[in-house]
């Protein structure tokens, strides 16, 4: 069996690979990626080299660059994965990729399965309505192919969390992070990144799940507040949610040819994540129970002073660096 892997750059697609990787349930596994710049080549690059090469699966990669190369690449695969892209800019839209992957694989008449995981941090937030639009694209995918079965995750934590790791990251750089506090009280239900791979998982393997959609909530409610503050404890700082001087003039969330240049297009997404997050409806998801997870607590994933600071430390790059780079290009 082959499994192909769309979109498989980001950090929430790395966990899920490294685990269909260990299991050996695949005899070969294709990392397919738009790859749209310099940066995220290598960020797959060196999530390969830290695998455990002794595996049964064999494991490639390649670049698409035209809906030919995914065609090809859906039509010499047994099961298909496709996960929402953590790109914003020079890039194909988030809305019409998982129609177009759906279309595709509709004409594979060997297809086995087809599991669309999309990440409420994946999200574009610059859309009107975000939340609306990425939920009437997943639903349009569906209709082109009715056995698809679609796992939508809730805000995430862990060792292969989007937002969480660029969370951290800014708090131990020092970077700051520019966070609305007029959206402190709503409340998620953050998932652990080892539940979202186990989810995935089962869904393909396991046939009696086609068709159906699964909401993937952790166990408990939190505010954003709540889970901002976890990290912040995780990492030992109390610090951290501040806007410089520049960022009260040019907010991350303008839509500029100034704000394009000061912040990179992830930051500017997360903070409109932050301040746009809206709770996630059951309406229309099956029972989580059928996937089997252990639905870890954020809490005791993250827990105060946890993070090992030395194996992580790096040079911190001040706010006036960070910008005189981004301007720069």
């Amino acid at each position: 069996m082959s499994l192909l892997v769309f979109n498989s750059s980001n950090r929430i697609a790395q966990g899920v690979i490294r685990r269909l990787y260990g299991a050996g349930s695949f005899e070969k596994i294709v990392c397919a990626d738009i790859y749209p710049n310099y940066g995220s080549i290598q960020r797959f690059l060196d999530f390969k080299n830290q695998l455990d090469h002794e595996s049964s699966t064999s494991l490639s990669d390649i670049k698409i660059t035209e809906k030919s190369d995914l065609s090809h690449a859906i039509n010499n695969a047994t099961h298909v994965l496709y996960i929402t892209h953590d790109y914003y800019t020079l890039t194909a839209s988030k809305l019409n990729l998982i129609k177009t992957t759906a279309e595709l694989a509709k004409k594979n008449k060997s297809l086995k399965s087809f599991v669309a995981l999309t990440p409420v941090e994946h999200d574009h937030y610059a859309e009107t309505n975000p939340a609306e639009a990425a939920t009437a694209s997943e639903r349009d995918a569906s209709k082109i192919l009715p056995e698809l079965v679609h796992l939508k995750s809730d805000l995430t934590f862990g060792a292969d969390s989007t937002v969480a790791h660029s969370i951290i990251t800014r708090f131990v750089n020092g970077a700051g992070l520019a966070y609305a506090s007029g959206n402190a009280g709503t409340a998620a239900r953050p998932i652990n990144t080892d539940d979202v791979a186990t989810a995935v998982e089962t869904a393909l393997n396991n046939d009696s799940l086609r068709g159906n959609s699964y909401l993937l909530q952790g166990p408990s409610s939190v505010t954003l507040a709540e889970y901002i503050s976890t990290l912040q404890a995780h990492v030992g700082r109390s610090d951290g949610l501040t806007q410089g001087f520049l960022e009260k003039i040019v907010p991350p969330t303008s839509a500029n040819i100034i704000s394009e240049r000061l912040y990179e297009p992830s930051y500017a997404n997360l903070v409109r994540l932050l301040s746009q997050y809206k709770p996630l409806s059951q309406e229309g998801f099956g029972n989580i129970n059928d996937l089997g997870l252990e639905l870890k607590e954020l809490r005791a994933t993250h827990a105060p002073k946890g993070y090992d600071t030395e194996n992580a430390s790096r040079r911190r790059e001040s706010t006036t660096e960070r910008w005189v780079r981004n301007f720069l290009g």
